[in-house]
């Protein structure tokens, strides 16, 4: 299965009648078919190092196969695809005033592009590929392209690390599967009350989502806040924890849906005590202080990746709900604070 183009996407993409996709479509298969006229990745119209466009070229095509499958335009990428795969050690690290001295030999910007452009080719066009030359490209992923990259993460500590960050966030927000977003949407949309509960940095987050729902006129409350009224039959209480297994959060939870509330767990395993209690659950997959959730790694302190992936899925169901609401800012400007100390 792909992992830049699910059938779900190709499907809608497919079906989509909105002027902008076909548009989109038809810019697409133009630049590439122009592409394809010539052997090889650059003609006399590319102004760049051929480092700089070789991800976006290659691509670029590979999506165009995934959607159309152009023969010719699927033999350009397979050539193009196997000759960056094929090119030296030094080629991958980038041009002369890149570091070619270190042992192992370290990546940099220009072999980012490189790994990113036969990642994608392989995982959008595959069929253009015989199964022999797609063994070499996962060969060359799996022994240059990560080994390169991940030493030049080891090494640069500076503040572009918030690349990594991001990559991280985006990286596990795509494992949370469509089916539980859209049933916890469901159940915040049909809650007469919202109320949430997390301890540490993940009570911050549930703090800001609160405010939120508040801005767009859904009553929501903080868990012990001295303004925060019993909850009931009906309302919803959300709770969120990387490990599922907070004792704090987990009473809380219990307690809420002793007094007929709903459950929603934001957790890092669905078969954690919270992800087992709660009515509605999102598995965010990430490590945490207790142990790691799955094999996936982070390079961050334990928790940091949980937090950063929830307060951004919160941000998403907000802009869904504002959006579903006509997207008046006004309207929610209205109910913001006005007196702020």
């Amino acid at each position: 299965m792909s992992l830049f183009l699910t059938d779900a996407e190709r499907t809608a993409i497919a079906a989509s009648r909105l002027p902008a996709m076909a548009d989109l479509r038809w810019a697409l298969n133009v630049t590439c078919a122009r592409r394809a006229a010539n052997p090889g990745l650059l003609n006399h119209a590319t102004t760049v190092e051929w480092w700089h466009c070789a991800h976006e070229f290659a691509s670029d095509a590979a999506l165009c196969w995934a959607l159309g499958r152009d023969a010719r335009i699927g033999t350009w990428l397979r050539g193009v695809v196997l000759d960056l795969a094929r090119r030296d050690v030094d080629d991958w690290i980038g041009p002369w005033f890149r570091d070619h001295r270190a042992k192992p030999p370290c990546g940099h910007l220009e072999t980012a592009h490189l790994s990113w452009a036969v990642a994608t080719s392989l995982d959008l066009a595959p069929e253009v590929f015989a199964p022999a030359e797609q063994d070499e490209l996962r060969t060359v992923l799996r022994d240059r392209a990560m080994p390169m990259c991940r030493r030049w993460l080891d090494t640069h500590h500076h503040l572009a690390n918030w690349r990594c960050i991001l990559g991280e966030v985006g990286d596990l927000l795509a494992q949370a599967r469509p089916a539980e977003l859209e049933h916890a949407h469901q159940q915040l949309a049909r809650a007469p009350r919202v109320f949430a509960f997390a301890t540490g940095r993940s009570g911050f987050i549930l703090r800001t989502f609160v405010m939120r729902l508040n801005h767009l006129g859904q009553p929501a409350y903080f868990v012990g806040d001295a303004s925060c009224p019993p909850v009931g039959r009906g309302d919803l209480f959300l709770v969120a924890s990387g490990s599922g297994s907070t004792s704090t959060t987990l009473g809380a939870a219990m307690e809420a849906a002793r007094h007929g509330a709903e459950v929603l767990a934001v957790v890092g395993s669905r078969l954690s005590p919270l992800g087992q209690l709660a009515s509605a659950v999102v598995e965010l997959p990430a490590p945490h202080k207790r142990g790691v959730a799955t094999a996936a790694n982070s390079r961050q302190t334990a928790g940091s990746l949980f937090e950063q992936a929830c307060f951004v899925l919160l941000e998403a169901v907000i802009l869904r709900r504002f959006s579903d609401q006509g997207g008046d800012r006004a309207d929610a400007l209205a109910r913001h604070a006005n007196v702020e100390a």
